[in-house]
């Protein structure tokens, strides 16, 4: 949709990865799955990046920027 005029454009998108750990999210859940396992199978954590708390931030910024497409508004994101 162009915001100034309010025109819309529609488009197909090519999905971009399949819902297994191979193809899942472009092909990176598999390199999660392959950090976890690591860092399972030798005990130690530095394989794993990121925590819950990223995971969830990131997760919860993507919620609200689909919020915003669906309702047409500004969506704020917790912070802290």
């Amino acid at each position: 949709m162009d915001f100034r005029t309010g025109a819309e454009v529609h488009r197909r998108a090519a999905v971009a990865g399949g819902a297994d750990a191979a193809t899942g999210h472009g092909g990176g859940d598999a390199g999660v799955l392959d950090a976890f396992v690591t860092a399972v199978a030798t005990g130690d954590p530095r394989a794993i990046r990121t925590g819950p708390g990223e995971s969830l931030a990131s997760h919860l910024v993507a919620f609200a920027a689909e919020r915003a497409r669906h309702c047409g508004t500004v969506v704020g994101v917790p912070t802290g």
